[in-house]
């Protein structure tokens, strides 16, 4: 516009920008909320990538396995009523303990409501060497957790049993179990054990399985880290558009997992969480 004395720039919005601006408007709360969650299926996704990418294999069950192959992603419920959060896990099934197995493995044994006495016994003086089982736990009487071990935690862990022997097997009379003995015994072959994975790949990030550590997790978090500039911009195309292609490609997502079975999972989570770079 000109005028007599100067020129003044005026701009004029097209009838295309005003119809996107004012769509953008008018769907802005539901695409900021949807957002959040593609956010971090997103994040997750690439995290799982980069995992899979790197992981060593751990042994589960005695056997070498890539476990991260079987990661999972799942949105998780009971966070908050102002968060989104999603969780990448591995699904853990029961075995039974073998003959093969039992030399180098420790046993967590957990009373639940309708577990004998004695499983209390055995709670309060645990891990066991599971050679050394003083009782043979029967399906549905306990929940029995099973770690790999080095021979030294398992000599270790025998040595304890033993300075306490008299002591644990009156405990354990008094308690109701039927016949216990604190001698090498094949009470654990057959126990249905859950293992503890967590723990596996924990000993191998952090090289505490007797082998040179393999750090996958921590560089995982820094590539993570290096990799929000570029959400963030999909977020703002997502935001922009209403088009969830802007997070392509994006993860399959198993069952909502809860807070309550996260919980089972906290202590790798603590012992991770150092580790995670501050934004």
């Amino acid at each position: 516009m000109t005028a007599t004395m100067s020129t003044t720039p005026c701009f004029f919005n097209l009838q295309g920008t005003v119809s996107t601006f004012n769509n953008v408007v008018a769907h802005l709360p539901e695409r900021v909320e949807r957002g959040r969650y593609l956010f971090l299926l997103c994040m997750a996704g690439f995290l799982r990538g980069r995992l899979q990418a790197h992981a060593p294999e751990v042994l589960i069950n005695g056997v070498a396995t890539e476990y991260a192959q079987g990661l999972r992603i799942a949105l998780l419920q009971g966070a908050g009523t102002d968060a989104d959060a999603v969780a990448i896990y591995l699904a853990n099934e029961h075995t039974a303990l073998t003959e093969a197995q039992v030399e180098r493995t420790a046993l967590y044994v957990r009373a639940h409501r309708t577990s004998p006495p004695w499983v209390g016994v055995l709670t309060r003086w645990g891990p066991w060497p599971a050679e050394m089982l003083p009782v043979k736990i029967a399906g549905g009487e306990a929940r029995v957790i099973s770690r790999v071990a080095r021979p030294d935690e398992i000599k270790a862990l025998t040595a304890r049993i033993l300075g306490r022997r008299q002591q644990i097997l009156a405990e354990l009379v008094k308690a109701g179990a039927d016949k216990p003995t604190l001698e090498r015994t094949p009470n654990a072959v057959g126990t249905e054990v859950c293992e503890d994975i967590a723990h596996a790949v924990l000993r191998r990030e952090f090289g505490m399985d007797g082998a040179a550590p393999r750090a996958h997790w921590r560089p995982a978090f820094r590539e993570v880290m290096a990799a929000v500039p570029d959400a963030m911009r999909r977020f703002n195309r997502y935001v922009e558009t209403g088009r969830e292609s802007a997070f392509a490609p994006l993860p399959d997502v198993a069952d909502d997992l809860t807070m309550g079975q996260l919980r089972t999972a906290m202590p790798f989570t603590a012992e991770l969480a150092p580790f995670v770079p501050k934004s």
